[in-house]
């Protein structure tokens, strides 16, 4: 619903960038927008931060924002895919350096991602891009990186506990993390829990079997992949949008049936996607070579962009801080 606000109560931020885009509109944002961003979004959490002071923390995290947008192709690939990129590049960045603080998950970075688009990219790229459009591909690119960062350690920590094999444990790893990632963009037409779920236990079981080379119990025994998807349902591991109002009580039911179907061969398993040729390492995020299109889970808006993107500015993440979706 378009009344529906991001969450709790909406903080609108003192000096709201205005748009400048192919919708008719006028005014131009402000320069320096990404520094009253970063404050904004930093404020809440500033008694929970023990090492850096407030000028220390929001410099640091103005920097990666900035060298976030250093070595995109600006020159070469569509506006859509440098915000997806963009994305990509600040969260590794902030998920590397800042990992350890028990805050980052509190924090709601949409404003500042925002913001470091409109102040980074040459204004030739906006230019014709209307302003619900840019919302929408911003809200999109910003949940669907945060939730990949926010998942990959999730991963690690939990393959670590259970797979002794340095080299079956990061084929497994990069297994499970593509599947993720392809499965958030099957459009189901049932349960979008159980949608989810099967599609990302169908991708990994194809994924572990093709970087393993193995048949799929020898390159992962049914058992280990069962506590494995069970460690990672408990952890927090399904997609925040799926999750608003907590962990779906069938959930390990859906899981168990999905891995039995999938071992047994009957469980539909989507063709491997072909990789982008321009995919590429990021520096600041091991393994995320293969980046799958927005997704359908992510691309479900939260409310009209219009209406509560550029008009709140609130706290919290999805299944965290309240934040709806």
């Amino acid at each position: 619903s378009s009344s529906v606000a991001r969450s709790g109560s909406p903080r609108r931020p003192a000096a709201m960038p205005k748009w400048q885009g192919g919708d008719g509109s006028n005014g131009n944002w402000q320069e320096d927008q990404l520094s009253a961003a970063v404050t904004q979004a930093l404020e809440p959490i500033l008694p929970q931060e023990t090492e850096w002071d407030q000028a220390k923390l929001e410099k640091r995290v103005k920097q990666y924002f900035r060298n976030a947008a250093k070595n995109l192709e600006f020159h070469v690939k569509p506006w859509q895919e440098l915000v997806e990129e963009y994305a990509d590049h600040v969260f590794a960045s902030l998920f590397q350096a800042l990992k350890e603080r028990p805050w980052l998950m509190q924090v709601d970075f949409l404003m500042v991602v925002d913001a470091g688009v409109k102040e980074l990219f040459p204004p030739y790229i906006l230019q014709h891009v209307p302003q619900v459009v840019f919302e929408q591909q911003v809200l999109s690119a910003h949940d669907r990186a945060f939730e990949e960062q926010r998942f990959a350690p999730m991963l690690w920590d939990t393959l670590f506990e259970r797979i002794e094999d340095k080299q079956q444990k990061t084929r497994i790893y990069n297994a499970m993390e593509a599947a993720r990632k392809e499965a958030a963009t099957v459009t189901g037409e049932g349960n979008p829990v159980e949608d989810f779920v099967k599609a990302w236990v169908a991708c990994s079981l194809r994924e572990v079997q093709s970087q393993c080379n193995l048949p799929l119990e020898q390159a992962l025994p049914s058992d280990l992949c069962r506590d494995i998807f069970h460690a990672l349902f408990e952890a927090g591991a399904l997609p925040l949008p799926l999750t608003q109002e907590g962990q779906p009580p069938d959930g390990l039911i859906i899981i168990d049936q999905a891995i039995e179907d999938g071992y047994a061969g009957t469980l539909p398993v989507p063709p491997a996607p072909e990789k982008p040729k321009s995919a590429g390492k990021s520096k600041a995020s091991p393994g995320n070579a293969y980046r799958a299109p927005s997704s359908n889970v992510y691309k479900e808006p939260r409310v009209a962009p219009s209406v509560a993107y550029g008009n709140t500015f609130s706290q919290g993440k999805g299944g965290k801080g309240g934040k709806g979706w």
